[in-house]
Formats: structure tokens, C-alpha cells, sequence
């Protein structure tokens, strides 16, 4: 555990500060910081199908959209992409385009997570329409294209980062830090993620050499932080205007997110004044982030593993 004092930076206690400690979903804090870092909060991912009627093919041209939703719903009340809209909307398209029949059609793909595909896939099986997919370069994609019949927007970054935070969503915040992997110019895989990381933290002069990375959502018991690391991170970033967002995105006490039900019995003065990321795995429990305290602001961070 860690107390430091969120106006000078002094540590107000301290136990255990340079152990390793699984950091559960503490470790989104860390994607967080890095989607901030790399990515632009206002963007958004695209996905666009269209349809190339004389060479029977369907053209997706995907970017990596890391939240399409497999309920229309929940796409259309949250503004995140519709599987079922493009998926039914390919489908009266390919029959309008193929005299009713839905046989003898190759799907070309680029910048889909393969989940989205398999997805795809079963939509469509269920409804009798059983292409051929061919994963291809974006360039190639481009090139295939042909009248559009879908295109979906995902919502900005800075909204799916808030989700992510807030209800500490595994699967966003591990595409979250592989997409900034990506725009930082690493692979979109772990291995670029670790990089990122490790070269954010020594952006702010702070030991990695106790970090063991294993994925950016927690989940794996193999990552490894102390509690002098990531108290240094909230402290460090607390008061730089880009990561203003990651500080809003956390859950609060008693009020939202992961803390919602936090406190309001067992410490019903704290509601509404903590801050903190929530994290949780079997023999784990940690919590870190900001406390105000009278006049001020304490950084804490707890690993008990």
C-alpha cells in the first residue's frame, strides 16, 4: 500500500511499496494513460460494406472498431456500431444484386478483429447466407469496393475510454492499448503493448523494471506492479490536461461505475470523495486512485493479494 500527498508528492505511508503484486483491473489505468497518449480522443472507427455485384463480392472495410455491438439496441442507444443493421442490410443487398439468391459469394475483409468475423459469419449462417471470407490488406479492400450499403461510426475514443473505466471492460481496454500500440508504430499485439507502457512510464521517470506485462485489461494473474509504481503514475498524471479524461473516467465512490455500490455501509462518509480504479481476481483485491481529505488530495494505491 501507498498514501502519497497529492500537492507535494510525499509519501504518508507506505507497507510493502516495492513488492510485486497482481494488479487485477488496477492495470486498465495503465491502458488508459497510453490510449491518451497515443490515440486521438475525439476520433472514431469506421466499418464500411459495400457490395461489387459483377464480381459477386462483398467489400468490408474495417478500422479496427473496437465496441460493434451484436444488439442493434444497444448500438443505436449507445451510437456504437450495428452488427445486425450491416448484416441485414448485405443481405438485401446481395439478393437484390443476385436475382434473390444469396449462393456464390466471397466476403473480402480488412481491419476486423477475428471475433467480429465469426460474428459476422454466424449472423449470416443462421439466415442461409454462407460466403467465402478472405481476410486482405486495406489497400486491396479499397481497391475491391463497391456500392456501399452500410457504414457505421463506432463512438469517440474518449467515449469508449469512459465506458471502459467506468464498468472496467476487459476486451476495450486490451483493443484500447493494442490500437495505441499500433498508432504509436508497434505491433497490435502484447508484445507492442509491454513497449508502450514501459516507454510511458519512463516518459515520467518511473521505475518498470518490478512490471510484468501480460495483457493491458488485468485479467491474467501474471502481471505483476507495485504499489510505488502505479502511485507514482496517478500522481504524475494527476494534474497533465491530456489525462483529464482518465481522471473523470473513474468510477466514483457510492455513485458510479465499479464503486457504485462502494462504501455507502461501510464508510458512508467517503461517497462521492474517492476516485479509484477497481480491480478483482480470485485471491485478489485492489484499489487505487484519489481520495479528497479536508483540504486536499491523497493518491492511494492498495494491492492485496
Amino acid at each position: 500500500m501507498i498514501i502519497i500527498d497529492g500537492s507535494t508528492g510525499q509519501i504518508i505511508y507506505e507497507k510493502n511499496i516495492f513488492s510485486q503484486r497482481k494488479p487485477a483491473s488496477v492495470m486498465k489505468v495503465l491502458a488508459g494513460a497510453v490510449t491518451l497518449e497515443y490515440l486521438d480522443p475525439q476520433s472514431v472507427f469506421n466499418t464500411n460494406i459495400s457490395i461489387a455485384a459483377e464480381a459477386k463480392t462483398v467489400v468490408i472495410q474495417g478500422s479496427l472498431d473496437p465496441w460493434i455491438s451484436l444488439d442493434h439496441n444497444v448500438a443505436r442507444k449507445m451510437q456504437r456500431a450495428s452488427l445486425p443493421y450491416m448484416g441485414f442490410n448485405t443481405l438485401s443487398a446481395v439478393k437484390k444484386a443476385n436475382g434473390g439468391s444469396l449462393k456464390n459469394y466471397t466476403v473480402v475483409y480488412s481491419n476486423l478483429y477475428s471475433q467480429d468475423i465469426a460474428n459476422l459469419k454466424a449472423f449470416w449462417a443462421k439466415r442461409g447466407f454462407k460466403p467465402t471470407f478472405k481476410a486482405v490488406s486495406s489497400e486491396d479492400a479499397y481497391a475491391a469496393q463497391g456500392d456501399l450499403v452500410a457504414s457505421e461510426n463506432s463512438p469517440t475514443v474518449a467515449e469508449i475510454l469512459d465506458w471502459m473505466m467506468l464498468w472496467s471492460d476487459n476486451q476495450l481496454a486490451d483493443r484500447l492499448a493494442a490500437l495505441a500500440s499500433r498508432a504509436a508504430g508497434y505491433s497490435l499485439n502484447i508484445k507492442g503493448v509491454d513497449t508502450i507502457f514501459r516507454l510511458f512510464l519512463a516518459q515520467y521517470q518511473i521505475d518498470d523494471s518490478k512490471l510484468v506485462v501480460a495483457d493491458a485489461s488485468g485479467l491474467s494473474k501474471k502481471n505483476m506492479i507495485t504499489a510505488k509504481l502505479m502511485g507514482e503514475v496517478l500522481y504524475k498524471i494527476r494534474n497533465e490536461e491530456k489525462y483529464e479524461l482518465l481522471y473523470q473516467s473513474l468510477p466514483v465512490a457510492g455513485i458510479s461505475g465499479t464503486l457504485n455500490n462502494r462504501f455507502i455501509t461501510t464508510a458512508p462518509s467517503a461517497v462521492g470523495l474517492v476516485r479509484a480504479k477497481t480491480g478483482t481476481l480470485n485471491g485478489t483485491a485492489t484499489l487505487a486512485g484519489y481520495v479528497q481529505s479536508t483540504d486536499r488530495e491523497y493518491v492511494f494505491v492498495t494491492l492485496a493479494d
